[in-house]
């Protein structure tokens, strides 16, 4: 049995940024592992190329190894006029990606391999691959992504959608079909783009609210700190929880987005529904019948729901042996300060199921960086201290 002084469960950005920073920190001193069944990043990069992204929310100071000027930089130095582009655009971003991966020899630490189970036993975790390989594990990081995907409980018929998580844009014929989406986001704007650049007709439905323009998905507070600050001075979950429902951003889209949209609205090939509700989808031969609340309705050859993730420890399997052991509020495991899970040491949590402790950027890039600078101190305390 192989022992691992720190294990990554998970090998989308927040585990290559936390590993790029334990790279930093520790170097090879230790022995470190990413656990993940695809190619480090694939799975960010499966998500984005399907949905057709061409640029990131997120602004060029937000790299792998730092907030900085680094991703910045690497455009420049390859050619490319970084300062033309209010943000990287996921090309750019996906080149220097892999350069860091490369220049950190980050594939030396990954295992291939997609974790089934974590245990506590003593001195650590037995952490158990789906080939049923076992791992001991010291600590062990959990960086499983944003969650599972959301799907409206309260819309009849909500079975013949899909997700947005399930679709490609690059897979079957659009032209000429009219697909009906459900959301507001920037997932759904961006979507709801590469379709109509693939020849549909877009009815767009954005529930319960008025579409939101803003330059990122959460308040500009969390940059800097000043909500974060708040925060973080919060103990009880209940009480994390309810400020995050107070301070939070749904159904936004940045400038360019959003007069994107207007473009295609004024040649006729997009329809926008705001604040109102689906109530039923209904089968009618060839397409489906969307009903709204308000009594209208549109037919679609596709409904495709970009309603977001939910992340959830009880939803996420490997968590099995382990979870009578977590202190959970509403699925979101209670973690300290340190993002260590409040009654399992050694066990630090990152991505979406970090919301209690780092808010709307939690699942974000600014979110792994924030995180990092959270848990890697407290990581070396317990890897240096005399007889661990």
């Amino acid at each position: 049995m192989e022992r691992i002084h720190v294990g990554i469960v998970g090998g989308g950005l927040h585990s290559v940024i936390i590993a790029a920073y334990l790279n930093k920190v520790f170097g090879h001193i230790f022995n470190i592992r990413i656990l993940e069944p695809l190619p480090l990043a694939g799975s960010w990069k499966n998500a984005t190329t399907a949905l057709g992204m061409q640029s990131l929310r997120s602004p060029w100071t937000h790299g792998i190894t730092e907030i900085g000027p680094e991703l910045f930089n690497y455009a420049m130095t390859h050619g490319i006029e970084a300062a033309s582009t209010p943000r990287p655009s996921l090309p750019i971003f996906n080149a220097y990606l892999d350069s860091v991966i490369t220049k950190l020899k980050l594939e030396e630490l990954h295992l291939q391999s997609r974790v089934a189970g974590i245990k506590k036993i003593e001195n650590g975790f037995e952490v158990t691959s789906a080939g049923n390989f076992k791992y001991m594990m010291e600590n062990v990081i959990l960086a499983t992504g944003r969650g599972l995907p959301n799907i409206p409980k309260d819309i009849s018929g909500i079975g013949l959608a899909e997700h947005a998580s399930r679709i490609s844009v690059h897979d079957g014929d659009w032209q000429g079909k009219t697909i009906a989406v459900i959301g507001g986001g920037l997932t759904a704007t961006t979507l709801i783009h590469s379709l109509l650049r693939s020849g549909a007709n877009v009815f767009q439905i954005i529930r319960g609210q008025k579409q939101q323009v803003v330059a990122f998905d959460f308040d500009k507070g969390w940059f800097g700190g000043i909500l974060y600050e708040r925060l973080r001075e919060i103990d009880d979950p209940a009480a994390q929880l309810a400020f995050l429902n107070q301070e939070t951003v749904h159904g936004s889209i940045p400038p360019d987005h959003y007069f994107t949209s207007l473009e295609w609205m004024r040649a006729g090939r997009l329809t926008v529904r705001e604040k109102t509700t689906v109530a039923a989808l209904k089968q009618r031969g060839n397409t489906i019948e969307v009903q709204l609340v308000n009594q209208d309705s549109v037919e679609a050859h596709q409904v495709i729901l970009a309603t977001g993730y939910t992340a959830s420890a009880t939803e996420l399997s490997c968590l099995g042996p382990i979870l009578n052991d977590l202190k959970l509020h509403e699925g979101l495991i209670v973690l300290e300060k340190d993002l260590s899970a409040s009654n399992v040491p050694g066990l630090y949590v990152t991505g979406g199921l970090a919301r209690l402790r780092l808010g709307h950027a939690a699942p974000n890039i600014y979110g792994a960086h924030l995180a990092a600078e959270l848990l890697i101190p407290s990581l070396k305390t317990r890897l240096t201290s005399p007889g661990r």
